[in-house]
């Protein structure tokens, strides 16, 4: 879901403007900020939480929520000649604004999942520490997404359905109603419907 995630973001940000694309991780690099990129990915350091269903979906059923724990990195780097550490930032904080309002569209919005921001800030990272100039910033941000755990099988495959109405199913239902103010004794009312 993630991966997927992470292709979504990358067409909505692009369609924005962004000169930063989003991939998903984890990356095989030892993470400086020299290329600018978004990164997605599931959190390296937080672990999934599970809960009760929060649907009411039958078919699948659905039996628990699966809190995704999530990474999403920023690294930017202003393209402004001699740029301060500002400069940087301010390029990653309008990126970060991008994403987003790209990470709510798809997950409330598309996919109807819930999601949590849970922290976010400008880390350093290993080509930043002892450096005379500021070569980019790197913004981090967790976050959890949540999905549904499905009785289904590996391929996806759920119980049968049937169509109701012409065709199919024909449901008949009685409705039993007694009488408040009758006589003791009295028989309930029927209602049919076909």
């Amino acid at each position: 879901m993630i991966y997927d995630l992470a292709r979504e973001v990358d067409a909505i940000i692009r369609a924005q403007g962004s000169p930063l694309g989003c991939v998903f991780g984890p990356e095989r690099t030892d993470g400086n900020a020299a290329r600018e990129r978004v990164v997605l990915e599931h959190s390296p350091t937080g672990g999934d939480v599970f809960g009760p269903a929060t649907s009411q979906h039958i078919n699948p059923k659905s039996r628990f929520t699966r809190s995704v724990a999530c990474q999403l990195r920023i690294y930017a780097r202003s393209p402004l000649s001699g740029a301060a550490v500002q400069d940087h930032r301010r390029r990653a904080e309008t990126v970060l604004d991008l994403v987003l309002v790209a990470l709510d569209t798809r997950l409330r919005g598309t996919r109807r999942n819930a999601w949590t921001p849970d922290r976010g800030g400008f880390v350093s990272t290993d080509d930043l520490d002892g450096s005379q100039t500021w070569s980019g910033a790197v913004y981090e941000l967790a976050f959890t997404v949540d999905r549904a755990v499905l009785a289904q099988t590996f391929t996806a495959g759920i119980a049968p359905e049937s169509t109701l109405g012409e065709g199919g199913v024909t449901i008949t239902s009685t409705t039993s109603v007694g009488l408040v103010n009758g006589p003791a004794g009295t028989p309930p009312e029927t209602a049919c419907g076909g």
